[in-house]
């Protein structure tokens, strides 16, 4: 084929087709339009939605915030109070504590005074039996030794008595032997004599 004809040929095919190339493109806008149509709904409709939620959201959150305010009101008043009746309660235990440790050094003062005159009184009344103690002890020994004293000066006085006595009677024993024997002596002087006279008569 020459390039007249092909050119020919395609000069055609292009008239040809030029209506349905059109209508396709007719076909390709409209649906086009549709669909922005229909996107353009979807949008608006996905908006007012979204608005809607939006709006909703807020006023939940409005709402949740109200709450929340009403809710930290309600701790501060409650702390509030909660703190004073602490305080109270941590004053009235600071004057009980106080009145307490008041009376325990009262108590404990007093128990100390009562101690120490308890302490004094012991101290003066041992003093005192010590005092005794020493002069009983000293008037026992004083006693113990006069007797003791007077014991030895009978003793010594009975011994120097049974002395005397003993001396005495040896005397009288030594005297009566002596004279025994002067007797005895005598007696056989004579007998001597006699007994010679007999001799020389015989």
């Amino acid at each position: 084929m020459s390039i007249s004809s092909a050119t020919k040929s395609l000069t055609e095919d292009i008239e040809n087709s030029y209506e349905t190339r059109v209508a396709g493109v007719s076909t390709i806008v409209r649906e086009t339009h549709q669909d922005l149509a229909n996107l353009q709904r979807e949008h608006k409709e996905n908006a007012n939605a979204l608005r809607n939620e939006l709006a909703s959201f807020q006023q939940e959150q409005k709402g949740m915030a109200d709450t929340l305010r009403n809710e930290l009101a309600s701790s501060r008043d409650e702390l509030a109070s909660s703190e004073r009746e602490r305080r109270q309660e941590f004053a009235t235990f600071i004057g009980r504590t106080k009145d307490e440790v008041a009376a325990i050094e009262q108590d404990t003062n007093q128990k100390l005074t009562d101690f120490r005159y308890a302490l004094r009184e012991n101290a003066n009344a041992l003093r005192n039996e010590l005092a005794s103690f020493h002069r009983e002890h000293k008037e026992r020994s004083d006693a113990l030794r006069n007797s003791l004293a007077s014991s030895e000066r009978e003793r010594r006085q009975e011994f120097a008595t049974f002395q005397n006595n003993l001396r005495e009677q040896v005397t009288g024993i030594t005297t009566s032997i002596a004279t025994d024997h002067q007797q005895a002596h005598a007696l056989l002087a004579n007998l001597n004599t006699t007994m010679a006279a007999k001799r020389a008569r015989n």
